[in-house]
Parts: C-alpha cells; structure tokens; sequence
C-alpha cells in the first residue's frame, strides 16, 4: 500500500497576541533544515555543542508527557536551547487554560504538526513496476489501487516556562534505560579488537571495538548510539538508499546519524563522544 502525502494548508487562532498564519509541512519542514545549515556552518561539531546551553536537554514532551517525534523533536528541541527554556514540556493555548494557567505576554508560540491518514482510491495511469518487499509488482495502466493519503496539520504549542502555570524546574523526565532499546530491536553486535565502528549493510551487524577501549562507558554508549542509527538503514527497516561512491550520499547518511544519536544522547542523559566510526562500511 503506497502513502502519499497530501500537502494542506491548515490554520489555529492561538491566542489575541498572534495573528493567525498558515503554514505547509514542506515550509515547516525546510526551516528546520535551515537551522541545522546555520549551525553547521558555525564550524564542525558546533552543532553538537549547541546543546551544551542553559536550555533544557530533554526531548520534548506534550500535555500527557508523551514524546513528540519526525521534525517537531528538532523544532521543540532547538527553542528550548535557544529560548532557555527549563522545562522540556510543551502545551496548546487551550490545554493551558484549561489547567487555570495563562500565556504570559508577548511570547510566541512553536508550530508542530500531526498527521491524519484516510483511505483513497487511485487509477495508474502508466505501465510502472515497483518492489514490495523484495517482489517485483507489476502495475498497468487503469489498474485501481488503494492507497493512504497522509494530511499534514499544524497546531500550536507553548513551552511550560512561557505560562504562568507550576514551577518549571519540575521538568518532564523520560526513559533513561539505553538497554530496554537494544533489547527491543535487539540488532546483531559484534565485538573487535580492531580500532574502528561501523555497520555493514551486507551482514546486518553492528562492528564495534570491546569496550574496554573507550576511555568511558558513555564513549562506547554514544558510538553505539551512532552506529544503531546506520543500522536501520537497511531494507528491512527505514529502507534508506546509500551509494558508497557519491560523497553527496554518503555524507547525508552520516549527518541523518549524527542528528539522530544526539537526540539519543540527549534521552538517555548519556555525555560521550562519538569516535573511530565509519558510516555503513561495506564487507
């Protein structure tokens, strides 16, 4: 079943102090990826060190304290840092209210978007193939097929420090157990003496060095972290396409992995380097 995403404009009144605006996921999605090109260009591993403010580090949470996920994590994680903001919790205009709370003036809220899905019914207008977990399918012109339209909706949202709601220290804790997320997915480790970490695609295993050579736990945590990233490359899971030969491939796939360990990093509470890795080695 194919998903497709169905580009909307969609509009909340937040509160007398914001004017109402409309926004698409792809801008929303485009400025985020814009704040990353900003710190890059800082310097290398300015971005990392970015979250070493005052802000809080936590992922960013909702109303019932559950993680948010895709881009909002970076949006809500990036305003925390750069707002320092100590709480890593996140509330509409309606919910704050609804707990006796207020939005102090002049503060601005962050836009996050949901995600609602619907069946739709298509017709191929072409002759085209396509793999579906390794079998080729082969699709004619006029053939119905059903598919799920994804619609992307944007909502608004205040961090816990702008409303005049309970002490914004309390902040939001979340799970801290790096082991219950090896064990969930349970990927193939294997240990060596050799001083490099990498993935290989071929033999779907994580290659890292004992963890006797890391200088800290951490260190080895936070190669681990990495390499689990590069891990789910593989068609099995994320099905990310990697070609070895083009720099321009090869480095999006690493810098996928940097973000995506550092907010691990940032989860787990783990402070470790990441050392001695090499995206995706192939066998």
């Amino acid at each position: 079943m194919t998903k497709v995403k169905v580009n909307k404009y969609s509009t909340l009144k937040t509160s007398k102090a914001e004017k109402t605006v409309k926004t698409t996921y792809q801008d929303y999605v485009l400025s985020i990826a814009q704040k990353i090109k900003e710190n890059i260009k800082k310097g290398a591993g300015a971005w990392v060190d970015n979250f070493d403010r005052s802000g809080s580090q936590l992922l960013p949470v909702n109303s019932q304290s559950k993680l948010y996920n895709g881009v909002n994590v970076l949006q809500l994680l990036f305003s925390q840092l750069e707002n320092s903001y100590k709480s890593n919790k996140w509330l509409t205009f309606k919910q704050i209210n609804e707990l006796g709370g207020s939005v102090r003036k002049g503060e601005k809220s962050e836009e996050v978007f949901f995600f609602t899905t619907y069946k739709k019914e298509g017709e191929a207008k072409t002759d085209y193939e396509y793999k579906n977990n390794g079998h080729l399918v082969k699709v004619k012109a006029g053939d119905k097929y059903e598919y799920t339209a994804v619609c992307p909706k944007m909502y608004r949202v205040f961090n816990l420090t702008q409303t005049t709601l309970k002490n914004v220290d309390q902040e939001i804790k979340t799970d801290s157990g790096i082991e219950s997320l090896i064990n969930a997915h349970n990927p193939k480790i294997v240990h060596h003496d050799i001083g490099q970490a990498y993935y290989s695609p071929e033999l779907d295993e994580i290659r890292l060095p004992s963890p006797k050579y890391f200088k800290t736990e951490a260190d080895y945590q936070a190669t681990l972290l990495h390499e689990l990233t590069h891990w789910t490359l593989h068609p099995n899971r994320l099905n990310r396409e990697i070609n070895f030969l083009c720099k321009k491939s090869y480095a999006k796939e690493e810098l996928i992995a940097e973000i995506s360990s550092t907010i691990l990093l940032q989860h787990f509470g783990i402070d470790g380097e990441v050392k001695n890795h090499e995206c995706a080695k192939q066998s």
